[in-house]
């Protein structure tokens, strides 16, 4: 089977559940490859020295991830040229203080799909109303899993996920 190009994966929001999902995500020998890449905030410095993330798992072990690339901003992931198939936010919702669907516009393609893992409910409104020919999936999810230090991620003991479809692309 021919080689095929690499699914390429944005974690908007590298705390616990981005980067536990991210590193689940993040499969380079597959093919076609998924290259699961994150945006950090103040754990960046931490992530990026490491070249990663340690995690301590319950479900899956512990391991090292190693994304494709460590951001430290939407900016930089915007200027890397890289078309993301897949833009998962995992950021904290807060509707009220800020318009988070407006902070990833520039990452948003013809081609790109939008996931929302965020907390909250209506969550979902401002990335439709702002990304009306985007296929968006929003997600719930029960974790029991903190990041215990800049760069490392402990899940305690389960996470659950369940996705709903929103918008679908036009063809």
């Amino acid at each position: 089977m021919p080689e095929q190009r690499p699914i390429h994966i944005l974690i908007v929001g590298a705390g616990a559940i981005g980067c536990f999902y991210g590193s689940r995500l993040h499969l380079p020998s597959h093919n076609p490859p998924a290259e699961v890449s994150l945006i950090c905030r103040s754990n960046y410095k931490a992530v990026s020295s490491k070249g990663g993330v340690d995690l301590k798992t319950r479900s899956f072990g512990s391991y090292f991830f190693k994304p494709s690339h460590i951001f430290p901003s939407i900016q930089s992931a915007a200027q890397s040229g890289v078309k993301w198939d897949y833009i998962v936010v995992a950021t904290k919702s807060l509707p009220d203080v800020s318009d988070d669907s407006s902070r990833i516009e520039s990452l948003v393609w013809d081609g790109a799909t939008i996931v929302l893992i965020q907390n909250g409910v209506g969550v979902e409104q401002p990335y439709r109303e702002r990304f009306k020919k985007t296929t968006i999936l929003s997600g719930v999810t029960v974790a029991s899993a903190e990041q215990i230090e800049d760069g490392v991620v402990v899940q305690n003991r389960w996470t659950r996920i369940s996705c709903e479809l929103l918008t679908v692309r036009p063809a």
